[in-house]
């Protein structure tokens, strides 16, 4: 047993660390960004529902992997902060919630039987709207749980959910994320579930939102405790690159999740901005880049302006060539356009002699082959020699430590002094099968170029990297 599983989880229950296992020993289903937008702008309450449904088993399945991957900590010593130990244990307490969700909410509303009540005070049967529960039920000819002997009626739904749930795996089922169903069809039971999923969920995403901020926290803080230690080292940063993809994906999934409930809930009321009639929750069918990148643009100016106390930050110049507009979330290119800018903003303002103007930063966005290129250009001095293989390391930074605990990283890195943001930002690209890179030259400025594939329409996987 390693040292980070003997700190963080001898307080668990017996059932807790079997039902981890029991998760953890599955394969997460993956869900690529095409199979998001079938929903549409307008989703009914029962394709909605079945989503629930298996987000409801697939993600307690990824926060266990991620629990195991916790456990296999390559930094002797974090195991013991305090910061991790809350981590862990906020990891567990959403996969007992979560669990909990799926093995008795989800019974309880689709078969009338609550599992933690006697079964002798229920006389449901199987709802007899088209939702999946009852769909899947009837087509296999369960029998109504009404037509059980009372004593027996317990033991018949969870046998009934179990067979449910494994058919979620079932390879001939192409796609159990998405599954259209239309008003007439949907269960009687579906708003309610899908509400309460929807509460689950939210408490859940805001127990996890300061995460990545208390993780970058202690691995800034590890040196001075463990200065034999290299957070840089390969080993480290491939577990954190591990870590964090991981962390993404089921980020994407649940935000993903509750914007179509918050849409299907207040009829699409909330929704503001241009563009915003065709969006599929945070999900963008004819996103233009050009755009989104004005915004990070804008964004970028404003904080570098708070940062340095009012002084206004160079001009950044934007040319948009001829481009398609792709499939896309935009919240997540407005975060990585705006992370490599703000380094290209403190560049250029941290090495202009005083007195001189700053000079401008150039960014063109433009169609090339498969991919629409963001080319992000400044002549800020460029990065010293001595740390250009070491720009995309979590930890590393040049600038002063910025601790604030209020910080959420998975929304908007600061300006600087946590050392994830370009780390982050190409593991973002990545996600969604693009990438980043950096070209720099010491004394002279520095080139990224971010890759946003084209095609994302075309890709039937969600990237999952390895070591998940």
């Amino acid at each position: 047993m390693s040292t980070a599983q003997t700190s963080a989880s001898t307080a668990w229950s017996p059932a807790l660390k079997e039902k981890i296992d029991e998760y953890a020993s599955k394969h997460p289903t993956m869900v690529p960004l095409k199979d998001m937008v079938k929903f549409g702008p307008n989703p009914t309450q029962g394709t909605l529902l079945n989503a629930s449904e298996f987000l409801g088993e697939e993600i307690p399945i990824r926060l266990a992997s991620r629990i195991r991957l916790l456990e296999r900590l390559p930094v002797p010593g974090l195991a013991e902060m305090e910061e991790m130990k809350t981590v862990v244990g906020w990891y567990a307490r959403s996969f007992q919630d979560l669990v909990l969700f799926n093995e008795e909410e989800i019974p309880s509303l689709a078969f009338g039987t609550p599992l933690n009540s006697s079964p002798s005070t229920s006389s449901e049967s199987v709802p007899t709207g088209g939702g999946v529960w009852s769909r899947w039920a009837k087509g296999r000819g369960f029998c109504t749980l009404t037509s059980v002997p009372s004593h027996h009626r317990r033991r018949v739904a969870e046998v009934q959910r179990a067979s449910f749930h494994a058919s979620l795996r079932n390879p001939y089922n192409e796609n159990p994320y998405y599954l259209p169903l239309t008003t007439n069809n949907t269960p009687r039971y579906a708003e309610a579930l899908n509400k309460r999923f929807a509460t689950l969920l939210t408490a859940y995403r805001t127990r996890h939102d300061p995460i990545s901020q208390v993780l970058a926290s202690a691995l800034l803080r590890l040196p001075d405790s463990l200065p034999e230690v290299d957070i840089l080292s390969d080993n480290v940063q491939q577990y954190l690159d591990s870590y964090h993809l991981a962390a993404l994906g089921n980020r994407m999934l649940t935000t993903q999740h509750l914007e179509l409930l918050r849409n299907a809930f207040d009829g699409g009321k909330q929704r503001m901005g241009k563009g915003s009639e065709r969006m599929v929750g945070i999900v963008d069918p004819a996103m233009d880049v050009g755009d989104v990148v004005k915004v990070a643009v804008d964004d970028a100016r404003s904080v570098a302006r708070d940062y340095f106390g009012g002084e206004e930050p160079p001009r950044v110049v934007v040319e948009v060539g001829t481009q398609s507009r792709i499939l896309g979330v935009p919240g997540h290119v407005r975060m990585i356009v705006f992370e490599v800018l703000k380094n290209s903003i403190r560049a250029v303002m941290e090495n202009t002699v005083e007195g001189e103007p700053f000079e401008d930063i150039s960014v063109g966005v433009e169609e090339l082959g498969e991919f629409i290129v963001v080319t992000i250009s400044d002549r800020g001095g460029g990065i010293p020699s001595e740390y250009v293989d070491k720009v995309f390391k979590y930890a590393f930074t040049t600038a002063p430590p910025l601790l604030d605990p209020t910080t959420d990283l998975n929304e908007r890195p600061p300006l600087a002094g946590y050392g994830y943001g370009l780390p982050l930002s190409r593991l973002y690209a990545r996600y969604f099968h693009g990438d980043l890179s950096v070209k720099t030259q010491e004394g002279e400025g520095t080139v990224v170029k971010i890759q946003l594939r084209s095609n994302l329409a075309g890709m039937n996987k969600e990237y999952m990297g390895i070591n998940l």
